[in-house]
């Protein structure tokens, strides 16, 4: 059980830094039509019992000041691999991975829930970045490349994404 808990400790931690990165927040925003108030049917803002009526959610820990809850969740022939995050008890984060394989295969979906993308970013073949910046929510999908890269991808309230930025601050600014 060890094991299992360190284990979920280190992909917490290694989804934490993947959600704080990306691009600059803007001040200006462009109507978006699709900006997202839920994931697959969980509302920002739901309780973690809520979540656990919509969704087969497996194990949670918490972690730093935040709680963090695996779901799987199927998508066509492969899997997401989700971390549903909770702030102050109330979903802020939907934070997760796939088989890079199946990258264009998110893309498409992606872009199917949340229209065109706001941003998009490519070096060479090795990475891929789409996002989408709302008021209210942020969606990030990316490709980190290599032969063992997996895909990564979030979908969050503007308000844990800005925290996730101050954290990640604090945090650098801890180590200068």
């Amino acid at each position: 059980m060890r094991g299992i808990c360190f284990s979920f400790a280190l992909l917490a931690n290694a989804v934490l830094a993947y959600s704080q990165s990306g691009p600059p927040r803007p001040t200006v925003f462009q109507p978006w039509p699709e900006e997202p108030t839920e994931f697959r049917g969980i509302k920002f803002g739901s309780t973690e019992s809520q979540a656990r009526a919509v969704a087969n959610i497996q194990q949670c820990r918490d972690v730093r000041s935040d709680r963090f809850c695996v779901w799987a969740v199927p998508v066509k022939d492969f899997s997401f691999t989700v971390f549903l995050i909770f702030v102050d008890g109330k979903f802020a984060s939907a934070t997760g991975t796939f088989p890079q394989d199946r990258f264009a295969d998110v893309r498409s979906l992606f872009v199917r829930t949340y229209g065109r993308p706001h941003t998009s970013a490519a070096m060479e073949m090795q990475y891929q970045e789409i996002g989408w910046m709302g008021k209210g929510a942020e969606v990030s999908l990316k490709a980190t490349g290599g032969p063992e890269g997996s895909g990564h991808f979030s979908v969050e309230t503007a308000e844990y994404s800005k925290k996730s930025m101050r954290d990640q601050d604090a945090k650098q600014a801890g180590r200068k």
